[in-house]
């Protein structure tokens, strides 16, 4: 049995796809979660492809795993079936501290208690999006460097509450 989480991402735009595509790439199965318009615009498997073939081409990945991470990649558009999925979550919305609040609102009630909830903002307070959430201990920020799939810098942070992870 593998010890590899299960990994969520709200929000398939630039950074969402790259923190999928980076936990992917590691064996991790990644489970996209459409919010807003991304459902009809964004394209993240297409994305990850071509990000992909860019790397074989540099010598960096061999072309015959493409299909192997790819197929780890599911989409979602339900933040139940995700709640249900994922050991973490990791959002990439909009830079909007009541947006960020609601989903992390929802995500807490949703989620059991064990799953870890990470907010990817470079700009907003950790402490401030958990303000609405029962369970903020479990909130962290997890800010990524662009493109994720490429750079391995992951700046966290936590809110002001005790952290009581669970293993």
């Amino acid at each position: 049995m593998s010890n590899l989480k299960k990994v969520a991402i709200l929000g398939a735009g630039v950074m969402g796809t790259g923190i999928a595509q980076a936990f992917a790439m590691k064996g991790h199965e990644v489970m996209i979660i459409n919010v807003y318009k991304d459902a009809e615009t964004a394209h993240p498997i297409e994305v990850m492809t071509s990000n992909l073939e860019v790397l074989c081409e540099n010598g960096v990945f061999e072309k015959e795993n493409i299909p192997e991470v790819i197929g780890r990649v599911s989409r979602t558009s339900s933040l139940e079936e995700a709640a249900q999925f994922a050991d973490i979550i990791f959002e990439c919305i909009v830079e909007k501290l009541e947006t960020k609040q609601e989903y992390f609102a929802k995500l807490d009630e949703l989620c059991p208690e064990s799953t870890i909830l990470c907010s990817n903002t470079s700009a907003i307070s950790i402490t401030e999006i958990a303000e609405t959430s029962v369970h903020k201990e479990r909130i962290i920020g997890t800010h990524f460097w662009n493109p994720a799939y490429l750079i391995p810098l992951v700046e966290v942070s936590r809110t002001s509450q005790d952290i009581r992870m669970k293993s």
